[in-house]
């Protein structure tokens, strides 16, 4: 991996910036529901296989608004069927915005964790100044009984030789 490729940085003020801007995003967009799981696995869903079912349905509806029970109306279909093709754009660019700042936090944190880890192997090997060796101690705490000591060898079996 390279070594220090996320540069930037980020402060307190352009976090709280961006949290009260995705604020905003969410209160600008009110069609956003929330689903408790349990109803959310028992819902049909509608994925990239059923769009032309659903397309084709709402056409014939609106060709033949007659068949439609009353509290249907083929303009509110065009408009849901509309809305959910409006959410797919919005959700994909969220995703990658998402994914972006996934990596980006696993990349920091795993550079910030290697020069952690670094400071704690000058801090063990190195000189110790004075008053070092209660940081050291505390460094030393997150790999208690993580290795060092290798298990007993256990003798070979000794393989019966064929006759």
């Amino acid at each position: 991996m390279k070594h220090h490729r996320v540069k930037e940085t980020i402060s307190r003020e352009t976090r709280e910036t961006l949290l009260t801007q995705i604020q905003e995003l969410t209160n600008a967009m009110p069609v956003l529901v929330s689903v408790p799981d349990g109803q959310r696995k028992r819902m049909a869903k509608m994925g990239l296989r059923s769009r032309p079912f659903v397309e084709d349905a709402i056409k014939l509806a609106t060709e033949h608004s007659d068949i439609l029970p009353r509290t249907y109306e083929p303009a509110g279909l065009r408009a849901k069927l509309e809305t959910v093709e409006n959410l797919r754009d919005i959700a994909a660019a969220v995703e990658t915005l998402s994914s972006k700042l996934s990596e980006s936090l696993m990349v920091a944190g795993a550079e910030l964790y290697e020069d952690a880890r670094l400071i704690y192997t000058l801090v063990k090997t190195g000189v110790r100044p004075a008053g070092l060796e209660p940081a050291r101690a505390k460094l030393k705490q997150r790999f208690k009984g993580g290795g060092g000591q290798k298990a007993p060898e256990q003798p070979a079996e000794e393989v019966p030789q064929a006759a």
